[in-house]
């Protein structure tokens, strides 16, 4: 009497940028495919996402901020098997990361202060941004390009700071957004007098 294949174990999953990648283990070697399914809460209704014939599956259409359950079937001419073991994955959003001194020093005369250097585990694609700390206007001094390197406007002068209280210690703050979460870091830039 001809079965329908065993069910497929082992399922495990891993994310990566921005895709959950499904493998598994055959239960035995009669199978023709399987029938990956998910669903996206715990009493929702299993879909069938594909059928593939590997041990194998990458499901891109998953989105930040929702959970996903998959489970995978094996099917051949006389039927379908039980399901595989069932996991559960949640999508979130890894906020971007700045790795940025707090005081930062700028001989006079040089326009370029650094570049941010941020990073964003999901790979998301950042945009930058400068503001002032209270009470300072700071960061009318500064400009900051799309690749994330903050520049001085005008060339600083030891001898004639632009900065909010004439100290040359400029005070902004630096945010880096991935198109979800925001982080901000206070920075002072501090001009440094170089022999005239």
């Amino acid at each position: 009497q001809s079965q329908p294949p065993k069910a497929p174990k082992e399922l495990a999953i891993t994310l990566a940028s921005g895709k959950a990648t499904l493998s598994w283990t055959a239960g035995d070697t009669t199978e023709t495919a399987y029938d990956v399914q998910s669903k996206t809460s715990v009493d929702g209704d299993y879909a069938s996402l594909a059928t593939p014939t590997a041990e194998t599956y990458e499901d891109s259409s998953i989105v930040k901020g929702n959970s996903y359950w998959y489970r995978v079937f094996a099917t051949n001419a006389n039927g379908t098997s039980i399901g595989s073991n069932v996991i559960q994955i949640s999508y979130l959003n890894t906020p971007p990361s700045m790795n940025l001194s707090s005081t930062i020093s700028v001989n006079e005369g040089v326009t370029e202060v650094i570049n941010v250097g941020a990073t964003d585990a999901d790979g998301d694609s950042l945009t930058y941004s400068i503001g002032s700390q209270d009470p300072s206007n700071d960061a009318a001094n500064f400009s900051i390009s799309s690749s994330g390197v903050i520049s001085f406007n005008t060339t600083p002068d030891y001898e004639s700071p632009s900065d909010y209280n004439t100290d040359n210690i400029y005070t902004i703050n630096v945010s880096v957004a991935d198109g979800t979460e925001t982080v901000l870091q206070d920075v002072s830039v501090v001009v440094i007098d170089a022999d005239d």
